[in-house]
């Protein structure tokens, strides 16, 4: 059973002994060609190389030239060691009509078939069908913080023969990021050449790849991958400023913030302590922003007389970094020093001084300010002095409600822990009331119509404050308050200018500028101008046919024969002298309106309200209110004469103008016209739903009387 196997392996052994004998091996012949050492020969079989896989392949140590093998992934076919590299003996397959190859320097490639009438072109070792993406150089990086970095020597080395519509650097996490996301792309602009610039908002102690991009009408391409590590975060880096100002319960330090650790700081300022080494879980410490830089601190509460240790601390995410630790002693506490101001700024009841406190004796200062007297050497106990509450050592005080013509003593005080010190007795006089000096500035500087603007300049005070200021208008020379048409602007000394309206058309008027204090009214020259056309009023209403609209409402106690009411000119009354009534006219027009609190008698009280209807004013950019009116007050009285304004139907009002006995002016006098007074309603500009209210509110007064009332849109 065994005797076959062994006579064939027997000769098998005889034939390759033969054959090697003749230097020629045969397998399938006898008769091996001579020319090859082996020759092998079948009409069923075929000759099968050593199979692997391109790992395998280019794993095999010191590959002999002519080494031949089959590679079974990848590029796949029989693979020749020739000239010390690894080549395809094979060309790779095709797969489609039209569809060629090229050469990689290793292996043939297949190239898609490109469109009808497409251009295949060369770039860059690889035929690419209608054109080249961008070629490209990562330049390199630098000024590497904690959240930034520079990119510089990126280039476009080729722009593929289209033009760059977008290049920059794109970074990641990971090695060669695109511009897609999650990447970043940091856009620096378009075309060729080289290019760099900033990266931001990068993480602390991170490590980032990044690389050069750019995009044509091909499409995008990269540069080689490269990577830089951002700075790690740490806590922020700060010095300790020395301890100045230092009393016996206060001192002053702070910090230098150099380096904010690559995060915000979130907190920065001094903590101490009487040991050293002082950290922010103590609760003598300060809290003094949130940015880098210098900053000071305040110590406050400190012990007098005692040693102190003091560092600077700065807070990031990344923890808390600390300055050196400095110390100081606190003062022992003593008398505070104080120095007064000569008074400055004399009028005839006002007056200027102050103090500069030269040590506040190592405590806390719980006042400061001046006091004053017409005696020598005031004290705190008068109450004729200031509290200045800010906590500047060097301060000024307003002395007030001081006598006309009077010598004052004044001097500067300090109020410590330890008591109250005093700086030297400075004296003054007060000056002595005099008229103001007013000038009228020009004629109007701007005439439209029936309105115009006007002002004045107040040289001098008179040592008194001016209470009231403005100018007056009439068509004869030397228009005075009280007579003439009047308008008021504010308080003060200085220039100031007034809007002035109710002016007739084609009309010669003479204005001039007045100032009211203490010791009464002046005025400035006369300034003489002339109206150009008339301008129609928006709203009209001289009440010759009555009330037309208007409503009255007064009070239950308000006597009925002294509330509003319809009269007629010539106005004629039983005993009007006694009543105080002065005769008197209106401009157009025989009806007005009169409230006559003199007719309640005394001990009444008058209060009533005159309403007008609804007034449209949609498309009117600057109403003005005009009207005539006599106001003649009891120069004792209590009593406020208002016109007020609502856009509600009356459900509240604003007031618009208040007159009463101290900014009126002159009481009239007998056989006196009506005066022509302008209200501003610009705050009440394009309303629907305007009512305007004439309201009398007096105690034993005069009279009122209002005439031709008109809104004008000048």
């Amino acid at each position: 059973m065994r005797l076959k196997p062994i006579l064939s392996l027997c000769l098998l052994f005889f034939f390759f002994t033969y054959a090697s004998l003749a230097q020629r091996i045969g397998i399938g012949t006898n008769t091996p060609d001579s020319s090859s050492v082996l020759e092998i020969k079948s009409d069923r079989l075929g000759l099968l190389p050593p199979r692997m896989t391109m790992a395998n392949r280019m794993g095999i140590r010191n590959p002999a030239e002519g080494l031949l093998v089959y590679q079974t992934d990848s590029t796949r076919g029989i693979w020749l060691f020739k000239s010390g590299n690894w080549k395809l003996v094979d060309r790779a397959d095709g797969s489609m009509p039209g569809q060629m190859q090229y050469w990689d320097g290793t292996q043939w490639i297949n190239i898609t078939p490109g469109a009808y009438g497409q251009t295949l072109v060369y770039c860059n070792g690889v035929p690419s069908w209608g054109g080249c993406l961008p070629l490209l150089k990562t330049g390199t990086s630098s000024l590497i913080t904690y959240t930034t970095a520079n990119t510089a020597g990126n280039s476009v080395l080729n722009d593929g023969g289209s033009s760059i519509a977008a290049r920059g650097v794109c970074l990641g996490l990971n090695p060669n990021p695109t511009i897609d996301p999650p990447n970043r792309v940091v856009n620096l602009g378009s075309g060729g050449g080289i290019y760099g610039g900033s990266i931001t908002g990068l993480t602390p102690g991170t490590r980032y790849y990044y690389r050069a991009f750019a995009s044509n009408g091909i499409g995008t391409s990269y540069g080689v991958d490269s990577q830089f590590t951002t700075r790690a975060g740490t806590a922020p880096q700060i010095s300790t400023r020395a301890a100045t100002n230092i009393s016996g319960v206060s001192a002053s330090s702070g910090g230098i913030i150099t380096d904010s650790g690559g995060a915000n700081i979130q907190a920065r300022g001094v903590c101490w302590s009487t040991n050293p080494n002082p950290t922010i879980a103590l609760s003598t410490k300060t809290n003094d922003g949130t940015s880098v830089g210098s900053f000071t601190s305040v110590l406050t509460n400190l012990t007098p007389n005692t040693r102190y240790y003091v560092r600077a601390y700065a807070t990031n995410s990344f923890g808390t970094g600390y300055g050196t630790d400095t110390s100081f002693f606190t003062r022992t506490p003593g008398p505070a020093s104080i120095r007064s101001k000569a008074a400055t700024s004399i009028a005839s009841t006002t007056a200027k001084s102050g103090g500069i406190i030269l040590d506040s004796g190592g405590v806390n200062i719980l006042a400061k300010g001046v006091c004053w007297s017409t005696s020598p050497n005031p004290t705190i106990s008068l109450p004729t002095k200031t509290n200045e509450t800010a906590s500047a050592t060097n301060y000024v005080s307003s002395l007030t409600n001081l006598s006309p013509n009077t010598l004052y003593y004044v001097r500067a005080y300090v109020t410590t822990t330890l008591g109250t010190y005093y700086g030297s007795d400075s004296t003054f006089s007060t000056r002595t009331f005099s008229l103001p000096i007013v000038q009228t500035i020009g004629a109007l500087t701007t005439v439209n119509g029936s309105s115009g603007r006007a002002g004045g300049n107040i040289l001098d005070s008179g040592f008194a404050p001016i209470f009231a200021r403005g100018v007056c208008w009439s068509t004869n020379p030397n228009p005075v308050l009280g007579i003439s048409n009047q308008v008021f602007s504010g308080t003060g000394s200085g220039r100031f200018f007034s809007q002035i309206y109710g002016l007739l058309p084609n009309t010669t008027y003479y204005l001039r500028a007045f100032a009211t204090n203490a010791a009464g009214t002046t005025y400035g020259a006369d300034s003489i101008f002339t109206t150009p056309s008339t301008v129609q009023p928006v709203y009209t209403e001289n009440f010759d046919a009555g009330l037309n609209g208007w409503t009255i409402n007064s009070d239950s106690t308000s006597p009925l024969e002294s509330n509003w009411q319809v009269q007629y000119s010539p106005f004629n009354v039983a005993n009007a002298s006694s009543l105080g009534f002065k005769n008197f006219t209106t401009t157009q027009g025989n009806g007005f309106i009169m409230a006559f609190p003199d007719k309640g008698g005394l001990g009444t009280t008058t209060n009533t309200s005159i309403t007008s209807p609804n007034i449209n004013l949609s498309g009117i950019a600057n109403p003005v209110l005009v009207f005539e009116h006599l106001y003649r007050y009891y120069e004792s009285g209590n009593e406020i004469m208002s016109v007020q304004v609502s856009m509600n139907n009356g459900n509240t009002w604003n007031d618009a103008l208040i007159l009463n006995p101290n900014n009126y002016g002159s009481i009239v006098t007998e056989n006196q016209s009506t005066v022509k007074t302008s209200v501003s309603l610009s705050a009440y500009a394009g309303q629907s739903n305007l009512r305007i209210r004439f309201k009398c509110l007096s105690s034993f007064g005069y009279y009122w009387i209002v005439d031709d009332v008109n809104i004008i849109n000048p």
